[in-house]
C-alpha cells in the first residue's frame, strides 16, 4: 500500500540560493504521514481527545540523494513497513520528475501524555488491514 502526497517547493522552504533546507524534508513527510492518516479516516485530533494518546516520531533515519529547489512539485510516497503493538514504521520516499530526492525511515509510537507507551487503536490497525496489510 502506497500513499501519494504533492506539493510544491516555496519560497520560505529554501535558502538564499533556492535550495530546500534539509531540515524541511522532515516536515514534507510530517505533512505527508498526516494526510495519509486522514485518508484512512482517522483524524489526530479527534484520536487524542478520545484517548488522549498522540503518534510520535521515536526514530528517523534521512538518505539525501539529490537537492530539491525553489518551485519545484515533489510527491512524497508513504508506505508502511512495519506495524507492532504500538509502533508504525515508514518509508518515505521524495521525488522530483520520478527521481528520488530524498530517502526517510520513520518509526512513530502510539503514546499517552503521560509518556507511557499504549497499544495502536483498533481502528487504525482495522483500516490498514482494509486496505491490504
Amino acid at each position: 500500500m502506497k500513499h501519494d502526497f504533492s506539493l510544491r517547493v516555496y519560497y520560505d522552504h529554501t535558502d538564499t540560493g533556492g535550495v530546500v533546507y534539509h531540515s524541511h524534508y522532515m516536515i514534507f513527510a510530517e505533512h505527508a504521514r498526516t494526510e495519509f492518516l486522514r485518508d484512512f479516516g482517522i483524524n489526530q485530533q479527534e484520536l487524542f481527545e478520545r484517548t488522549h494518546c498522540l503518534f510520535v516520531v521515536t526514530r528517523v533515519q534521512i538518505n539525501y540523494k539529490a537537492s530539491a529547489k525553489l518551485d519545484d512539485l515533489l510527491v512524497v510516497e508513504t508506505t508502511v513497513t512495519k506495524i507492532q503493538n504500538a509502533q508504525v514504521s515508514f518509508k518515505q520516499i521524495i521525488k522530483r520528475d520520478g527521481k528520488e530526492v530524498v530517502v526517510l525511515l520513520v518509526d512513530v509510537a502510539f503514546i499517552a501524555q503521560s509518556g507511557k507507551l499504549m497499544r495502536l487503536p483498533a481502528e487504525f490497525l482495522e483500516k490498514l488491514k482494509e486496505r491490504g496489510n
